[in-house]
């Protein structure tokens, strides 16, 4: 999945994440999966653009888990406004950038 644009969203009452990836649905919810080789069979995730996206009451406000073996690259968030009980988690991701964001939360830091 490449070059990707979501924008002008408005959710409320979301019982999971707001923005979610996660590239682990082969691995069963392992916590420490095994890293594979390269191949074609290899998801690959980059140059995401979420704009004018605006949340109210969300369990979390993103959460983003890459392979270690292919991160998650070139996500960009603009213009985005989440209230959540927790913050952003991030993992196995390259060339996050935030512009005008403001992420405010219930539980935990940012």
């Amino acid at each position: 999945m490449e070059n990707i644009r979501v924008r002008n969203i408005r959710m409320v009452g979301i019982p999971k994440e707001a923005i979610t990836f996660s590239m682990f649905y082969s691995h069963a919810g392992s916590e420490h999966p095994v890293v594979v080789p390269v191949s074609e069979g290899t998801p690959v995730f980059r140059d995401f653009l979420f704009e004018h996206i605006y949340c109210t009451g969300a369990h979390q406000a993103v959460h983003m888990k890459g392979l270690a073996e292919m991160p998650i690259e070139n996500i960009r968030f603009h213009d985005v406004n989440i209230v959540s009980k927790k913050g952003i988690s991030m993992e196995f991701v390259r060339n996050a950038s935030f512009a005008d964001v403001t992420v405010t939360t219930r539980q935990g830091p940012l």
